[in-house]
């Protein structure tokens, strides 16, 4: 209600819905979900990636911490993910086709 200056007497998801603002739990996992995409795609040089894997295989009895119920809610696993290692080229390279950038929309073809 602050951010659209809307009348108190004014339901609540109703404005949530005219303003295009998602309830509140919704934001809240796209985060958690963006951020276990982090942790999942890790090199595998990376420090963190042993715990990460170890975490993933399955539920922890002792010591429970939240990431096994992270990883298990959004059905992710380490070391699913195909590794794409950048390519390189050198200051002289050129591409293999010619790119044409008409000056304007009508000499486009």
């Amino acid at each position: 209600m602050h951010i659209t200056g809307a009348m108190h007497t004014a339901s609540t998801d109703s404005i949530d819905a005219h303003v295009d603002l998602l309830p509140f739990p919704l934001p809240v996992e796209k985060l958690v979900h963006r951020e276990v995409v982090r942790l999942e795609t890790l090199p595998a040089s990376h420090p963190l990636v042993k715990h990460v894997v170890s975490m993933g295989r399955g539920y922890i009895k002792q010591y429970q911490t939240l990431l096994p119920e992270v990883l298990h809610a959004f059905s992710m696993h380490a070391r699913k993910y195909e590794e794409i290692t950048p390519i390189c080229m050198g200051l002289k390279w050129k591409p293999g086709f010619q790119v044409y950038i008409p000056a304007s929309k009508e000499c486009a073809i």
